[in-house]
């Protein structure tokens, strides 16, 4: 909102308290406050104001909103300012919030260094809002600037005083210990100067930078006033909010591989869409550009950019490899990124390194099992400060590492069910002129790893026992010469009209829902999909039918850590021969994901994993 914009309404005064000062205040019904302890405030009237008194000695919550805070680029320095923001101040409000008496606001009150580094002196602040800690955080800040600009911050003329605020019977925001005066002798005051030159003549000289430290970490600043302050700076979130609605919000960097659909990707887009707008805003950086047709499934409603960096380990020069990190930082730094969240193992070292760099959190997801210590403390997990496992089986892996035992968080993938509300889809079957046979499926980048070659293997003995079975292999070729095998195989022993290759494709929940069966030899959350879209799901040599904390062998999938390929046709043979068997578990399945795997429950899993690393950060 810039200063010339309309103010804002009753509900959206009252939206604004709530979300900057969560500790204290619970909720709003469009005209009162709820207060934690359960007590409530009008909002447009105060206790303290008589009917008869309209004037600003005593305002309400809502004219404290009356001048719009000039935030960042909305102020000019040196411009003469035409009202006071932040000035007007609802007395009853200040003094429910942070104590009604001398006695109850010092009781609330907290020693914290200021400027350690450099000035190491003890300054007692209110803790109520964890005011101490945002100002622990500009402190630090300060403490990492050059010495031309700290030493506008080592003077102070100080912080809590329990006093009224000059020639008024109202407390001055230092009696709340909100507030606090920097360096006196560059500090310019309305009131001096009348006194000592007979005219209010503001001439700034608080560097810019340092006001900006101070805005955001939510105290304005007394230079932004007609009666100017400029040694002032006192909590007040809520007018910066008001001013930008950004403010407050913590910035997520999401690192992903690609832009495209796929199991890792969905989740991402899931993940990035779903965050509380009031509290998240997530910023996506795809190391690769993907291909063409994969890019307009993935996330919809947040931009997302490409920038190089090419996998670590890979690159034998240094210079490269810095390179592409020092990109990734400058961006991270520009955008003033405060948490990053990596989505691939390759992408790790480039996390660490910005987050090392910007004092800034890290989160990992680990997709794939079968991780030794010695690879994972490589790449650097035990460095992160919250790792997330999808499945019980990368959770033990996890666990065994020492440092990581109180990082780990089990977090399934998710399944947006809304495009699964009308299966199923027969499209696709008469796509392929498919009619009555049992189809099965493997969705699943075209890579050695996927185990392609196993699926069509088992289909052909399937085959050769008489049964009419189709079978479909889903994904993008990712390499080329496993598919060159795979589709030698299919030829050569005259494959191509049962078992078909359709490459990538934008409709995979359609896919998935025209499906009797699918088979996942590498697990991803597509095993969640088909479940929710009431599939029956095999897994085979992926994980332990115990470790599988969802899909539970013979009640909602068929599910071996085997990798015999006899063993893979024995499971999808017994879905041809039990028609029953197939209809229960997909039944159990479906059931199972629409209570455990929605997309709401694991943003909301997340998001918690976030707000307990920044609660823990300070």
């Amino acid at each position: 909102m810039t200063s010339n914009q309309t103010k804002p309404t009753h509900q959206k005064v009252g939206d604004l308290l709530v979300r900057a000062y969560p500790k204290v205040l619970s909720t709003f019904d469009g005209e009162n406050l709820y207060w934690h302890d359960g007590s409530t405030m009008a909002i447009a009237k105060n206790p303290s104001q008589s009917q008869s008194n309209a004037d600003l000695e005593a305002p309400t919550l809502v004219e404290q909103f009356s001048s719009v805070y000039p935030f960042g680029n909305q102020y000019v320095f040196g411009q003469p300012q035409p009202n006071d923001p932040g000035r007007i101040r609802n007395m009853p409000f200040f003094r429910k919030m942070y104590g009604s008496s001398q006695e109850e606001v010092e009781g609330n009150l907290v020693e914290i260094r200021w400027m350690p580094k450099s000035r190491n002196r003890r300054i007692r602040i209110t803790r109520v809002n964890g005011v101490d800690k945002q100002l622990e955080k500009v402190s630090s800040e300060l403490d990492q600037l050059p010495r031309a600009l700290r030493k506008f911050c080592t003077k102070l003329g100080g912080t809590y005083n329990w006093r009224n605020i000059a020639g008024t019977d109202q407390l001055s925001p230092h009696a709340f210990g909100i507030a606090i005066d920097i360096n006196v002798s560059t500090g310019d005051y309305w009131q001096w100067d009348l006194k000592n030159h007979g005219k209010a003549n503001f001439v700034n000289r608080i560097p810019r930078e340092i006001v900006e430290i101070f805005e955001r970490h939510g105290f304005i600043w007394g230079g932004k006033w007609k009666h100017y302050d400029s040694m002032h700076f006192e909590y007040r979130p809520e007018l910066i909010m008001a001013a930008n609605p950004n403010y407050g919000k913590v910035k997520v960097l999401f690192l992903s591989r690609e832009p495209n659909a796929y199991g890792a990707e969905r989740q991402l887009g899931y993940l990035a869409e779903g965050l509380p707008s009031d509290r998240f805003v997530p910023i996506v950086v795809h190391a690769e550009t993907g291909t063409e047709q994969g890019k307009t499934a993935n996330i919809k409603n947040i931009d997302f950019i490409h920038m190089r960096m090419r996998p670590w380990r890979k690159i034998s020069n240094l210079l490269v490899r810095y390179i592409d990190a020092f990109s990734l930082l400058r961006f991270a730094q520009a955008q003033k990124v405060q948490l990053i969240h990596c989505s691939y193992q390759w992408l790790l070292p480039y996390t660490l390194f910005v987050a090392r760099r910007m004092r800034i959190p890290v989160i990992a997801h680990i997709r794939r099992p079968n991780n030794t210590q010695r690879k994972l403390q490589s790449l650097g997990y035990h460095k992160c400060d919250a790792v997330i496992a999808i499945s019980n089986r990368i959770r033990r892996e996890l666990l065994a590492i020492d440092e990581l035992k109180s990082k780990v968080h089990l977090i399934t993938d998710a399944v947006d069910f809304s495009p699964i509300k009308d299966f199923p889809d027969k499209a696709f079957r008469n796509e392929l002129s498919i009619d009555g046979q049992v189809l099965f499926g493997l969705v699943a980048r075209i890579y050695k790893s996927k185990r392609q070659l196993d699926f069509v293997k088992a289909a052909k003995r399937l085959l050769d026992k008489g049964y009419d079975a189709q079978f479909v292999l889903v994904g993008r070729i990712d390499d080329e010469d496993y598919a060159r095998q795979l589709k030698t195989f299919l030829v050569s022993n005259n494959l191509t009209e049962k078992v078909h290759l359709v490459g990538h494709r934008d409709d995979i929940q359609q896919i998935i829902a025209s499906l009797d069966v699918l088979v996942s030899l590498a697990g991803g959350s597509v095993m969640y999909e088909a479940m929710a879209a009431g599939r029956t799901v095999i897994s085979a040599g992926f994980t332990k039918p115990e470790d599988s904390t969802h899909l539970i062998d013979g009640i909602t999938g068929l599910v071996t850590e085997s990798k015999d390929p006899n063993i893979l046709t024995a499971l999808m043979e017994r879905t041809l021969t039990e028609p029953a068997l197939r209809s229960k578990l997909s039944k159990s399945a479906q059931d199972c994901a629409q209570s455990v795997f929605s997309v709401t429950a694991m943003v909301e899993a997340t998001a918690m994993v976030y707000n307990d690393i920044l609660d823990r950060q300070f």
